[in-house]
């Protein structure tokens, strides 16, 4: 009998995905829409672009949906613009006509180019002007949770353009073409849609990827474990971890391929978990996992709900949709009904109409629903309160009516994050110190280990770790996270902006401090960061020949770059005095013409 999928390892997977959005480096991201979905994985070689991974490709290379309206048949209550019947709502909730795009993006993809598994990267494009009035983007709505994208706050005048950064995280999982959307709402106007998009290059490899195991460890026996972890690009790497702890043969020696045996019998001690992940030190792959599909055990499977028990997903109620569209005269006739509950949830997100008039910045509505006494800590599906969407999505009116009307700023979602958490990585710095003036907890630590100056650092403003620095002159900068060891400076050095590592350096961030992959901040800059990051680092004493896991210097890794951004960093760090440990070794040349 082929094995079966429980009823807990589905849940366990829901969880997992759910998480695998807020691995830390970099985007953490919202859990405010779901997932786009992907296309099958097809394995093939890298392009030339990438000389030394392993791209799958199926994204077709033609047309994309950059510059285009929206379907009218569009609807979500997750992210996407909402459309009623055959009239899209702008970002004012206003109902507006089709017509020809308003705005252009310089390029009409944004295409990020080779990318690390779980290293953000951020773009740069242009949005121009091209109809006959000033532009106002209301909002910019990723389809994921893996992108975090910024408008620009003014109107685009006749004629002219802004520049805007969009940043993208991908997933763990290599070998793999990105395309993410961005719904850009504008007001009066049709939403237009750009195309994000981004490879992922194998650099180790897990195989399988997905494996069986058995129904009891006793009965194992010839039950296959076995998994190869190697190096696509041919680089040594040592093992240096797994979790949960299932696998015993783990050699202390660098190798291109590794070969690991699942101990069943721990794995059925430790809870039977349905992925292992493996870490390495290799520098463009810190982890590599593999699914355990769990076969169903006598007594586990669950009964079958029943009529009272099910819970299925409903149409949206009114009060939600109503506070959603930003209709205020249709709230205010639901809540003048008698019996009217306040608290009503859109089932497919668990949020009240006080959720989403947080998410939008809606201070009329906020005000209305709290006279009528709406949850102000109801938690949504994934345990985010009404505070917390608004303090993550920069809605300064929202943050501060929800704080005043004694929402709680030390609430846990289901990562164990605050709305400090959210506000230092995708909020502002306004609505960072409305809740710090709240009280909220400036060390609080989520599930991965990151502390709010983590978040700040890697994917938020300089403005908020400046005000995170001041308000707590004895903060630790030197906390590391959970998963990689990072401290907030080595987020900044890998994904942050410049300011923030000035900032942490200036505060006496440890520059030499080590992370679980043996790199140091400057080592870091040397594998993904820039040349004025590595100068700020150098300028602060940093140790320019320190040697990771594998024996390698900060030259030996920026030499080992493929970008151009690489060399200036490679030659930036010679001119200091950097030296190789381990050469790229030299080609042979070329046998004569005709031998």
């Amino acid at each position: 009998m082929t094995p079966t999928l429980d009823f807990k390892t589905l849940a366990s997977c829901a969880l997992i995905c759910l998480a695998s959005h807020f691995a830390p480096a970099q985007d953490p991201p919202s859990q405010l829409q779901p997932p786009s979905a992907e296309p099958p994985l097809v394995k093939q070689k890298a392009p030339p672009s990438s000389p030394t991974g392993v791209i799958s490709r199926t994204a077709p290379q033609g047309g994309g949906l950059t510059s285009s309206r929206a379907p009218a048949s569009s609807s979500t209550h997750g992210g996407d613009p909402i459309l009623v019947g055959k009239l899209p709502l702008d970002g004012s909730g206003t109902q507006v006509p089709s017509g020809p795009p308003p705005i252009a993006f310089d390029p009409p993809i944004l295409n990020l180019g080779e990318m690390q598994a779980d290293v953000p990267k951020t773009g740069k494009l242009m949005i121009r002007n091209i109809s006959d009035k000033p532009v106002t983007i209301a909002r910019a709505i990723p389809g994921c949770g893996c992108t975090t994208a910024n408008p620009p706050k003014e109107p685009i005048p006749v004629g002219g353009s802004t520049e805007m950064e969009i940043t993208l995280k991908p997933g763990p999982k290599q070998g793999v073409h990105l395309s993410k959307r961005v719904t850009f709402q504008i007001e009066g106007a049709s939403p237009v849609i750009l195309t994000v998009e981004g490879d992922v290059a194998a650099y180790v490899t897990i195989t399988p990827d997905v494996i069986e195991g058995p129904a009891k460890a006793d009965a194992a026996a010839g039950q296959d474990g076995k998994l190869v972890v190697a190096a696509a690009d041919g680089q040594a790497f040592r093992v240096t971890g797994v979790n949960p702890l299932v696998i015993a043969n783990i050699s202390p020696d660098a190798a291109v391929q590794h070969t690991l045996n699942i101990d069943w019998a721990k794995w059925e001690e430790m809870g039977r978990a349905i992925k292992v992940t493996v870490t390495t030190d290799h520098p463009k792959a810190s982890s590599v996992s593999v699914m355990i599909k769990r076969p169903m055990i006598a007594g586990e499977r669950p009964p079958a709900p029943t009529p009272s028990t099910r819970n299925p997903s409903g149409p949206m109620s009114e009060l939600v949709l109503a506070a959603q569209q930003g209709n205020v005269v249709k709230l205010k006739e639901l809540l003048a009904v008698a019996g009217t509950n306040v608290n009503q949830v859109d089932p497919d997100t668990g949020r009240t109409a006080l959720h989403w008039a947080a998410r939008e910045n809606r201070g009329e509505i906020i005000g209305l629903l709290i006279e009528a006494k709406a949850d102000v800590n109801a938690p949504d599906r994934t345990g985010k309160g009404p505070l917390t969407l608004a303090a993550e999505t920069g809605s300064v009116d929202a943050t501060r009516r929800l704080a005043d009307a004694g929402a709680s700023v030390t609430a846990r979602d289901s990562i164990g994050g605050t709305p400090l958490t959210w506000a230092c990585g995708l909020g502002t710095a306004e609505t960072v110190k409305i809740l710090l003036d709240k009280g909220a907890d400036i060390g609080v630590i989520d599930v991965n280990g990151l502390t709010p100056l983590i978040w700040a650092a890697g994917i938020g403003k300089p403005e908020t770790v400046a005000i995170l620095l001041e308000a707590s002159p004895t903060l630790d900068l030197n906390v590391r996270d959970g998963v990689t060891g990072d401290s907030a400076l080595m987020r900044a050095v890998r994904s942050g902006k410049l300011e923030s590592v000035r900032l942490l350096i200036n505060r006496k961030a440890d520059v030499n401090l080590v992370n679980k992959q043996g790199y140091t901040p400057l080592q870091l800059a040397a594998l993904s960061g820039t040349a004025e990051k590595v100068k700020l680092l150098i300028e602060a004493n940093a140790d320019l020949n320190t040697k990771d896991a594998t024996g390698r210097t900060a030259l030996d890794l920026a030499q080992r770059r493929t970008d151009a951004v690489g060399k200036e960093v490679s030659d930036y760090l010679q001119s200091k005095g950097a030296t190789s440990a381990v050469p790229i070794p030299t080609p042979a040349p070329l046998p004569p013409s005709g031998s």
